[in-house]
């Protein structure tokens, strides 16, 4: 018989394995459509970003399944996060029938609003959990780069026609990250 800690685990692995299956579908319709569509390596290292980032949430929330059994408020909390990634892949990668004289840059334009929006929410929900589940203090090194990464969604918000932002964007983005992993690991 299951735990209900199992069940849980079960249940987010479900949803993480959804999400994960989004990011490579997209990636296999820019792969099957390549002739017929612009990508750009800037964007295609945004969309790697993202899956990172959404792995090393993977990846640490193992730490978390015993907090999140708590109470229906903690899984809650705990499965905004994935939900966020899965609005990420359908925000960064356009439905098959949409794939016809697809531009990447000309997407992420009419996207990124909502792209750096969801970006926040994601880094203010991690830093919240974080504090939820006693992992982090609120004034760790891990948020004060998660504080950066929102500013520079803020400024990107205020200059966001400016496609050269994409190409800052998508650097400002691995080196916070990496500066992360590091700190952190």
């Amino acid at each position: 018989m299951l735990s209900f800690l199992e069940y849980i685990i079960i249940f987010v692995s479900i949803i993480f394995g959804y999400v994960a299956s989004e990011f490579f579908n997209g990636w296999g319709r820019f792969l099957r459509n390549r002739r017929e569509i612009e990508v750009h390596w800037d964007y295609v290292a945004l969309t790697i970003f993202f899956f990172i980032m959404f792995l090393d949430f993977w990846w640490l929330s193992y730490t978390w399944y015993t907090k999140v059994v708590l109470n229906i408020f903690s899984l809650i909390s705990f499965l905004v996060t994935p939900l966020i990634y899965f609005f990420y892949s359908i925000l960064l990668f356009p439905h098959e029938k949409d794939m016809d004289g697809f531009n990447s840059r000309n997407h992420f334009l009419k996207n990124n609003v909502a792209l750096y929006t969801c970006f926040i929410i994601l880094m203010s929900i991690s830093a919240i959990n974080e504090y939820f589940f006693k992992t982090n203090t609120f004034y760790s090194q891990e948020n004060l780069i998660r504080l950066s990464a929102v500013g520079i969604c803020v400024v990107f918000m205020i200059f966001r026609k400016r496609i050269i932002l994409l190409k800052v964007l998508v650097i400002s983005s691995f080196v916070l990250l990496f500066m992360n992993l590091l700190l952190n690991r």
